[in-house]
């Protein structure tokens, strides 16, 4: 007589497969989490994007340099507060300057403050000072004439 062998899975076999099953599980659940997570934070900063564009626009047409540097505090609707303060610095352009904006919203319903640092260039003929402009378009007109070789 002939013996048949049976096949079969061991045990060794099932708990293998079992471990890889339960790892695979774990990091596709892990990865779900975090991206539901980050989702969630989109839509939240999405909604604060359009109160960060309204501030931004607002600053950056404010003509008076002092002003401008000060800031302002402003309310908002459903009790969220924005302010902002500035850091300006002439570049080598005349009227162009450079501008660190930094921008904080507080919510009511936030844990706390959320800060953005803007870096724009603004081109503000009103809040060069004349002494300033020319001295800038005189070194621009040495140099030029430096690099042409015609100084006389």
């Amino acid at each position: 007589m002939k013996r048949r062998e049976k096949s079969a899975f061991t045990l060794i076999e099932v708990v293998l497969a079992s471990a890889i099953f339960a790892t695979a599980l774990v990091v596709l659940t892990s990865a779900f989490a975090n991206s539901l997570t980050a989702l969630r934070n989109m839509r939240r900063d999405a909604g604060d994007e359009v109160y960060f564009r309204y501030i931004s626009s607002l600053a950056t047409t404010i003509p008076d340099l002092d002003n401008f540097k000060e800031g302002e505090e402003l309310d908002l609707p459903g009790g969220a507060k924005v302010s902002w303060t500035a850091v300006v610095e002439q570049t080598a352009v005349a009227d162009l300057f450079k501008v660190e904006l930094t921008i904080t919203l507080r919510k009511p319903d936030a844990d706390g403050p959320v800060v953005r640092v803007e870096h724009l260039y603004l081109l503000r003929p009103t809040w060069s000072d004349s002494d300033d402009r020319d001295k800038i378009i005189s070194d621009a007109k040495t140099a030029l004439n430096t690099e042409r070789g015609t100084i006389q």
